[in-house]
């Protein structure tokens, strides 16, 4: 089985990985680390090629990574890779996606000084991120087999969640 974890910037998503890594003794990739360890800095990658051209590496990665690797691993997306209908495709044909839900102002804290993130570059104030938020959220939402509250517990708290939950749905 493969678990995909996505959610907004600050959600958690590579620290619930390890933690679900370690709970399950599976393999965990980073979708970003992944990229970085292949083409350097994403921001730097966005600022040179635009988020565009970044998107089209991404779904390239997560494609490689998956027919490769093929079962049995924790995978933290990206939290723009459900912006990609073909990663989307990806993500709903081989894995089971969780979602991991935080609300945007933890997410604002958590991300601290947003101006150094190129994703949020065209943002003037804060209210821009806002948009950005409102508008994935339905996407995390249509992306995931269900969702999991990542801001008020612990990262293993949360990893057990998601293992129960997981359970509970295989063997109802």
């Amino acid at each position: 089985m493969i678990i995909s974890l996505t959610g907004f910037k600050g959600a958690g998503k590579s620290s619930v990985a390890e933690a679900l890594g370690m709970l399950l003794e599976t393999p965990v990739f980073d979708l970003d680390r992944l990229i970085e360890k292949e083409y350097g800095d994403i921001e730097t990658l966005i600022y040179k090629e635009g988020e565009k051209h970044f998107r089209l590496i991404e779904f390239q990665t997560l494609e490689e990574l998956l027919f490769r690797e093929k079962d049995n691993f924790i995978l933290s997306l990206g939290g723009g890779t459900i912006l990609n209908p073909e990663s989307l495709g990806l993500i709903h044909n081989n894995t089971r996606c969780v979602y991991l839900d935080i609300p945007y102002e933890i997410a604002l804290e958590r991300i601290g000084n947003y101006r150094k993130y190129a994703i949020f570059s065209r943002c003037r104030n804060r209210g821009g991120i806002r948009r950005i938020y409102e508008k994935r959220l339905p996407l995390y939402e249509a992306a995931a087999e269900f969702k999991v509250d990542s801001y008020d517990r612990s990262i293993r708290e949360t990893a057990v969640e998601i293992i129960h939950k997981l359970h509970s749905r295989v063997n109802p």
